[in-house]
C-alpha cells in the first residue's frame, strides 16, 4: 500500500532526480510550496519561503497568497520531501517532514484561518498521514500523527464538510484509504457509497463532466481512476460497473473536443491542455492506446459534427477546420459569461476563450468571467445574469446539415431587457462561418459582437481596412461584417487571456458596435483571399446570401422575439458624442424624475434635477463604473421612491 499511496501524493508526476532536488532545497530550509510556482525556480530564494524562527504560516505573497496558503496548509513542501524519502530511503527526510508536522500542529492549535481545515487541504494532508502511518518510522511523533489522523477522519465524515463534484472526490478517496489503513469496514462502506453517488452527479449518463471545464473533467476522471488503481485494484472492488469502459466513453468526449493541434479548447475555469500535458496524466498511463493519446493527429478533411443535445455541446472538425460551442449549462462550477460564444480554429488559433488566471476576487477575475472576454455578444457593457440561466432561457435551438451548410441556432433570453437569437452557419465550399445575430429590445441598447484574437496575432500584428467594417488581420484572415454600426479594435492591457495559472497576457480584441432597439448583426470569418459578397434581403433580412466563387448559397436567419417587460431599469447609450439615460420605472400616476452619477470612487459627479421625461442627457467624460442613483416623485402627492444601478460605461475601446 506504500507504493499506491506514493503513487496519489506524486499527482504532478515528478520524476526521481527532481524529487530529490526539490527535498534538498527543503531540507535546507528553502520552502517549495507549489511545483513551478513557488518559488518558480528550485534553486530560487526568498525569505519568506525560509523555515526558520521566524517563520510564519500566515504566508504573505501578494497575488500569490491564496496559492501559497492553500498549498503550504496542505502540507505540499512535507509532501515533497516524502517523495524524496520515497525514492532514496534517506531518514534526513522523515526528519524534516517531522519538524514541519510539529510546527504546523502547533501553529493549529492557535490559529484561525481557513485553510486550516479546508476540503482541498485535509485530503492532501490525510494522504500524508497515511502514508506516515503505513511507514512507522521511528523520526516520526505518532503522538502528534495520530491526533492529526483522528481530527482529520472526524473532518472527512461530516457531512456538513462535504462539497459535491471534484472537492468531494478528493474527500472520499482520501477517507477510503484511511478506512482500509485503520480496518474501519464501517467507514470505509460509508465513503464508498458516498463517493459513488458523487461521481453519477459529477458526470452525465454519456461520461460528461458537469463542471464547465476541460482541465476540471480531467481533474476528475484522474481523481477516480486514482482511487480505482491505486486504492480499490487491490482489495478486489470496483468503483462503478464496467468502470474501464465508462472511463473509455469519457474519454472519447474529449477526444471529440481534441482541437486539431492536439490541444483541448481552453473553457470556462481552464488552463491549456496539451499533448504534454496529456502525456503526463494517470489517464494516459492507464488508457495508453486510447486515441485521445495519439501522437499523429487525423480527424480527415470533410467536417464532422458532434452535437450532445443534454449537455449542451457543439463541436464540428476536420483537420483544418475546428469550432466549439457550448450553450447552456447543468451546474454553475467554474462557469463564465460565455453561452453564444464561439471558439474557432481555421488552421491556427483564431477565436479563443480567456482562461482562468486565478480565483481571486477582482477586476482581473471578474474580467475573464465576463461576456466581454467571450466570442458572443455583449449588450450595454454589462454581463447578462449567466448565474442565474437556466435552459429555458438559454439553450441550443437547434443544429441542422444540409449538402452546402452547417446552421446552428442559438438562444439567449437572459438579459432583462432584450432577447439574442445567434445563427451560426458553417460554410462547407471553403470552411468559413457566418455569424448572424438578432438582438430585440423594445428600447435602444448598444449591442457588441465580439471577437477575441488568438495570441498568435500578436507577432506582427497588422490590420487591413478594405472598407467599412471589412477587415483582413495578418493578411491571413478575413473579417466583413455588414454593420452599420461601430468597428472597435482594442490592443491593451484590459484585454486578457490566461493558459496558466497566475499568468497572463495582452490578446486583440474586435467589436461591432450598434445602438438600436432590433438589430442584426452579420459578419463573415473566413481566409483573406476567399472571394465572397455577403448580403442580407428580405423583410427583416430573412435569408443571407452569399456570392462564394461566383456561387449563391441562400441561409435562413431565424430569430426568436418574445415580448419584453422592463421595469426598474436604467439604460444608457451613446449617441453623437452624448449619453442618454432613460429611466423605466413605473410607480406613480404623475412622475417626475432626477438622478445622482457617481464615479467608482463614490464620489458625486453630477446632479440632474427632477424633470417630466425620464429622459436625461449628459456626457461622460471618463471611462468608469458609475453609480447611478435614480429618484422618482409623485408631482402631485410629493411621495417619493428610489433605486441605484451600477453602469460601466465606455467611451472608447
Amino acid at each position: 500500500m506504500l507504493n499506491s499511496i506514493f503513487q496519489l501524493m506524486n499527482k504532478y508526476s515528478i520524476s526521481r532526480e527532481q524529487s530529490i532536488e526539490i527535498a534538498d532545497s527543503i531540507y535546507s530550509n528553502n520552502l517549495i510550496i507549489k511545483y513551478k510556482y513557488i518559488p518558480k525556480q528550485i534553486g530560487e530564494k526568498t525569505n519568506v519561503l525560509k523555515f526558520d524562527e521566524h517563520f510564519n504560516w500566515n504566508i504573505e505573497m501578494g497575488t500569490y497568497t491564496n496559492m501559497a496558503m492553500l498549498h503550504l496548509h496542505a502540507w505540499e513542501p512535507i509532501n515533497y520531501l516524502l517523495l524524496g524519502y520515497h525514492y532514496t530511503k534517506n531518514n534526513k527526510y522523515l526528519i524534516k517532514s517531522n519538524e514541519l508536522i510539529e510546527d504546523w500542529y502547533t501553529h493549529s492549535l492557535e490559529a484561525n484561518h481557513k485553510y486550516l481545515y479546508y476540503p482541498h487541504c485535509v485530503a492532501d494532508r490525510t494522504l500524508i498521514l497515511g502514508y506516515l502511518i503505513e511507514l512507522n518510522n521511528l523520526s516520526i511523533s505518532y503522538d502528534i500523527v495520530n491526533k492529526l489522523v483522528d481530527k482529520h477522519k472526524e473532518y472527512l465524515f461530516s457531512e456538513s464538510n462535504y462539497v459535491d463534484y471534484n472537492h468531494g472526490t478528493m474527500l472520499d478517496r482520501s477517507l477510503l484509504l484511511l478506512a482500509i489503513l485503520l480496518d474501519d469496514k464501517s467507514l470505509f462502506n460509508f465513503s464508498l457509497e458516498r463517493l459513488q453517488n458523487n461521481i453519477k452527479n459529477t458526470f452525465t449518463k454519456n461520461m460528461i463532466c458537469k463542471e464547465n471545464s476541460f482541465t476540471y473533467a480531467i481533474f476528475n476522471l484522474e481523481l477516480i481512476v486514482s482511487v480505482q488503481k491505486y486504492i480499490l485494484d487491490k482489495i478486489n472492488i470496483s468503483l462503478i460497473d464496467k468502470f474501464d469502459t465508462k472511463i473509455n466513453k469519457a474519454l472519447d468526449f474529449l477526444d471529440i473536443v481534441k482541437k486539431p493541434d492536439g490541444k483541448l479548447p481552453i473553457y470556462g475555469d481552464g488552463e491549456l491542455i496539451d499533448k504534454n500535458k496529456l502525456g503526463s496524466s494517470i489517464l494516459k498511463k492507464f488508457y495508453s492506446t486510447h486515441s485521445l493519446f495519439n501522437e499523429i493527429i487525423d480527424f480527415g478533411y470533410n467536417l464532422e459534427t458532434h452535437y450532445f443535445k443534454n449537455e449542451s455541446y457543439i463541436i464540428v472538425k476536420s483537420n483544418y477546420f475546428y469550432l466549439f460551442i457550448r450553450t447552456g449549462d447543468i451546474i454553475k462550477n467554474h462557469k463564465h459569461a460565455d453561452d453564444l460564444s464561439i471558439i474557432l480554429y481555421l488552421g491556427e488559433d483564431v477565436f479563443v476563450d480567456p482562461g482562468i488566471y486565478n480565483y481571486d476576487k477582482g477586476e482581473i477575475r471578474d474580467y475573464l468571467k465576463s461576456s466581454h472576454a467571450h466570442n458572443g455578444v455583449v449588450l450595454n457593457n454589462e454581463n447578462y445574469d449567466y448565474l442565474k440561466s437556466n435552459k429555458k432561457k438559454i439553450y441550443i435551438e437547434s443544429v441542422n446539415e444540409y449538402e452546402k451548410f452547417i446552421h446552428i441556432v442559438l438562444v439567449n433570453n437572459c438579459y432583462s431587457y432584450a432577447n439574442i437569437t445567434r445563427n451560426v452557419y458553417i460554410i462547407k465550399q471553403n470552411n468559413s462561418i457566418i455569424i448572424a445575430d438578432n438582438i430585440y429590445s423594445p428600447i435602444k441598447v448598444s449591442s457588441s459582437q465580439t471577437f477575441n484574437l488568438s495570441k498568435h496575432f500578436k507577432q506582427n500584428f497588422v490590420i487591413d481596412l478594405k472598407s467599412r467594417n471589412n477587415l483582413i488581420i495578418n493578411n491571413k484572415f478575413l473579417l466583413q461584417s455588414l454593420s452599420k454600426g461601430d468597428l472597435k479594435l482594442s490592443y491593451h492591457k484590459k484585454n486578457l487571456y490566461s493558459e496558466f495559472f497566475q499568468k497572463y497576457e495582452v490578446i486583440p480584441k474586435i467589436e461591432f458596435v450598434n445602438v438600436q432597439s432590433d438589430v442584426n448583426q452579420i459578419t463573415y470569418v473566413g481566409k483573406a483571399n476567399d472571394n465572397i459578397t455577403l448580403e442580407a434581403q428580405g423583410k427583416n433580412d430573412k435569408c443571407i446570401s452569399l456570392i462564394l466563387d461566383d456561387k449563391n448559397i441562400y441561409l435562413p436567419f431565424k430569430y426568436n422575439k418574445i415580448d419584453i417587460n422592463i421595469e426598474k431599469y436604467i439604460n444608457i447609450y451613446k449617441q453623437n458624442q452624448v449619453h442618454y439615460i432613460e429611466i423605466h420605472f413605473s410607480r406613480f400616476d404623475n412622475q417626475q424624475y432626477a438622478i445622482y452619477i457617481y464615479n467608482s470612487k463614490n464620489e458625486k459627479e453630477a446632479i440632474l434635477w427632477y424633470q417630466d421625461s425620464p429622459v436625461f442627457k449628459h456626457k461622460f467624460v471618463m471611462n468608469d463604473k458609475y453609480r447611478i442613483r435614480c429618484f422618482i416623485k409623485d408631482k402631485v402627492s410629493g411621495e417619493k421612491s428610489e433605486f441605484s444601478m451600477y453602469k460601466q460605461i465606455n467611451n472608447s475601446i
